[in-house]
């Protein structure tokens, strides 16, 4: 019996630029660019600013978080956005 594939997820952070609790355009924008990729938002941390990011019935990629990155990078001004690394879920258990 071969073990069962894991799955994998990231996390984003977002350091707003003055302090502010992330506004509802920037989370909507994270929304679609996570959904045009089939990825959606599983678990909102606490703090409001930390997200778990899965891909329901499926792998998250390094694809995914290089994607990720590229509509990151066109963000400038509204903060700072951390990508983490593919994790797999079973861990954050």
């Amino acid at each position: 019996m071969s073990a069962a594939c894991p799955e994998y997820a990231f996390e984003i952070e977002f350091h707003p630029a003055r302090g502010a609790a992330p506004d509802a355009e920037w989370l909507a924008a994270l929304e679609a660019v996570l959904a045009a990729r089939g990825l959606a938002i599983a678990y909102t941390y606490p703090s409001g600013r930390r997200y778990l990011v899965i891909r329901d019935g499926g792998q998250v990629v390094e694809a995914d978080l290089e994607a990720l990155r590229v509509w990151r990078d066109g963000q400038g001004g509204k903060g700072t956005i951390v990508i983490g690394p593919l994790i797999e879920l079973n861990e954050l258990e």
